[in-house]
């Protein structure tokens, strides 16, 4: 059951109303934003539902968290214009930068960066934003230096997040360095997740319910557990027109995507370079997890044990009209290698696996 959520202004806000109202803002349903006084009273008007826009002028840094956003039914529109909403380093408290509880929120051409969820304010879930809204769109954003010490350093989803054209780049926690979802969530039109890391699962993204990623490309993440660029546990992965390369799992399964007992469907896609120290340099499944996977390369990826390109164990793998070319495993399988995994292969090429 959610909570919903009642807010005040403060009192220290109620010099900012008259501005608010100077600007013509509450006719106009949108505020100009240059400062962290301005966008606290622009979120606290939204969420009364005064505003439906806010619109930043200049690169704000924050020395505290921000109210969460909760706007009662209308569309909230945040419009970055470009510039950053970040936490100030010399702040001595850590926080995120954005929490979406309800409404319809949509982000744009805004960079959130330095946002730090530690586990004593915010439950150590989603260093740059926190969603449990049922909708949330980033669009034209970048995530970019963010901590968290639980969930989803840059992004933590509970309610429907989808992400078109972002960069998330340089982010940590200990599940989901990059991106950790619980619910469904989309990624598409051109998005990055690169140089993320985990100290446990998923360094780039670590996800447990649906998930459908769509001409994007997800590289050089790392995890030190499974999953360098992708861990997925339960669930259905939609991988579409995209590249996964050059990730790293340090010890664990799959280097480019890791499945424990979930569905996955690939296709058109690419995955390259990719590498782990254990099982499955492309991709690894087990305990009951399946893969179809149609019209996709495997190239030169890399297991230190099992499976160059693909690692199935107690799964059903099925491939079809793709090529597995140039992967290596030391000690077996450098094109594939399955243990108690039902594997059927058509109309595909595999070649100077070793």
């Amino acid at each position: 059951m959610k909570t919903h959520h009642c807010f005040r202004i403060p009192q220290s806000l109620a010099l900012i109303l008259p501005w608010l109202f100077s600007l013509g803002a509450l006719n106009a349903q949108n505020v100009n934003v240059s400062n962290q006084t301005e966008m606290e009273a622009a979120i606290v008007a939204a969420n009364s539902g005064t505003i439906t826009s806010i619109t930043l002028t200049a690169n704000i840094a924050l020395t505290s968290a921000l109210t969460p956003i909760a706007p009662p039914s209308a569309t909230l529109s945040i419009q970055g214009g470009g510039f950053t909403l970040s936490r100030d380093p010399a702040s001595p408290t850590a926080f995120r930068i954005l929490a979406v509880y309800s409404g319809s929120t949509s982000v744009s051409d805004l960079t959130i960066s330095g946002g730090d969820a530690a586990l004593a304010t915010t439950s150590g879930l989603g260093g740059g934003i926190f969603n449990s809204s049922p909708s949330l769109t980033l669009t034209n954003c970048s995530l970019l230096n963010n901590v968290a010490e639980s969930y989803g350093g840059a992004l933590h989803n509970e309610g429907f997040a989808t992400l078109n054209n972002c960069t998330l780049s340089n982010n940590t926690a200990n599940w989901g360095g990059g991106i950790s979802s619980e619910t469904s969530m989309v990624i598409q039109s051109g998005t990055m997740i690169n140089g993320n890391q985990s100290l446990l699962l998923g360094g780039g993204i670590y996800n447990s319910d649906t998930l459908t990623i769509d001409a994007s490309t997800i590289t050089a993440n790392n995890s030190s557990g499974s999953g360098g660029g992708i861990y997925h546990s339960t669930g259905t992965l939609t991988i579409s027109n995209s590249t996964l390369s050059s990730n790293i799992t340090a010890f664990g399964l799959g280097g480019g995507i890791g499945l424990f007992n979930a569905t996955l469907a690939v296709s058109d896609s690419l995955i390259t370079g990719n590498e782990s120290d254990a099982y499955g340099g492309g991709i690894g499944l087990s305990s009951g997890s399946s893969a179809v996977i149609e019209r996709t390369r495997f190239e030169s990826n890399i297991s230190d044990l099992y499976g160059g390109a693909i690692y199935g164990s107690e799964s059903i793998i099925t491939i079809l009209a793709s090529t597995i070319q140039d992967n290596e495993a030391d000690s077996d399988g450098g094109g594939v290698f399955v243990f108690d995994t039902e594997l059927t292969i058509n109309n595909s090429s595999l070649s100077g696996n070793q």
